[in-house]
């Protein structure tokens, strides 16, 4: 049939084509599914519904033995993997850096507290106070989310946990179930670069409540590096159930392309009194993930750890 690229429609023959293009619509959504998870979020931005997630090019990771994770000396340890990314060369060391040292957002006099308290699976709308440099784009919106990622778009939808994020730990993070559980913000400049951090503070997986609380942050730096420091992680991040929530520790990123549905398809419908709730507006949008991170089970993770990417330039 079609390419996914590209769609055309002979006017000619619009009956026809027209049915063409609703097959190969209809068999788009089928491969890709309904996304387990779905997000709602608390400011506005630009937002859609008619949204579907495609993987594009699919991305194979290294897993380092454990052995390697074993070699534990006085040395903070660590790990890079290099070859295996084409965006960002990863780095990680079992403890917290000089130059990216734990701060404590909780009790931080410049520390803002999220709108997000008690939320699950939603999101909030932040504007950064400079211009990230992501896989080659400036972005200047992002959405935190209760999920333990960040969203890095400023077309916002439901299925935010597919693709365009950074996410330190991605997981089903509820912040129901504890009044600790908090997101911090905060803005500073050292070094003569700002940054952007978030902290996800005693926050809890929603499948894994007896287990602990979980503390974390996400440094974005005006540079382009981005930096995950891990306070406290009660279990390895592969325990982490992905039945209601994908669990994930990188990167990702994907471009958009709209498919015209033709005026002629729309009244074709309507005159074969199709239901036509899945084909509403003349715009349908589809997300290609070009690219993905995901070293969640290639280092260890533990308490006081840190993981730095590094873009490639």
């Amino acid at each position: 049939l079609y390419p996914e690229s590209t769609i055309h429609v002979d006017m000619s023959w619009l009956f026809c084509s027209s049915l063409v293009v609703a097959i190969v619509t209809s068999e788009q959504t089928k491969q890709r599914g309904t996304p387990c998870c779905r997000y709602q979020t608390l400011s506005d931005g630009i937002h859609a519904t008619n949204v579907f997630v495609r993987r594009y090019v699919d991305f194979v990771q290294r897993r380092d033995s454990d052995a390697d994770r074993d070699n534990a000396t006085e040395q903070p340890i660590i790990m890079q993997d290099n070859n295996a990314h084409r965006y960002y060369t990863s780095e990680y060391y079992d403890s917290f850096l000089p130059d990216y040292p734990w701060v404590d957002l909780s009790d931080h006099r410049d520390s803002v507290k999220s709108t997000l308290l008690g939320g699950h699976l939603v999101a909030e709308i932040k504007e950064l106070q400079f211009p990230f440099p992501f896989y080659g784009h400036n972005v200047s919106t992002v959405a935190v989310t209760t999920g333990g990622f960040i969203y890095m778009s400023r077309f916002i939808h439901q299925a935010l946990a597919e693709t365009q994020y950074v996410a330190p730990l991605m997981a089903d993070f509820n912040l129901n179930l504890s009044p600790v559980s908090s997101v911090y913000y905060l803005n500073t400049t050292q070094h003569g670069l700002r940054r952007f951090t978030v902290q996800w503070d005693q926050v809890f997986v929603h499948e894994h409540v007896q287990n602990g609380s979980f503390t974390f942050q996400c440094i974005l730096v005006e540079n382009g590096t981005i930096i995950m420091l891990y306070k406290k992680m009660p279990i390895s991040i592969t325990s982490i159930s992905t039945t209601n929530h994908p669990v994930t520790v990188g990167v990702a990123d994907a471009f958009y392309v709209d498919y015209h549905l033709v005026f002629g398809m729309c009244c074709f419908f309507k005159f074969m009194r199709v239901q036509t709730s899945n084909f509403s507006g003349l715009v349908r949008r589809y997300i290609y993930e070009y690219h993905s991170i995901n070293v969640s089970a290639t280092y260890a993770f533990d308490t006081q750890s840190s993981l730095v990417l590094q873009p490639i330039p």
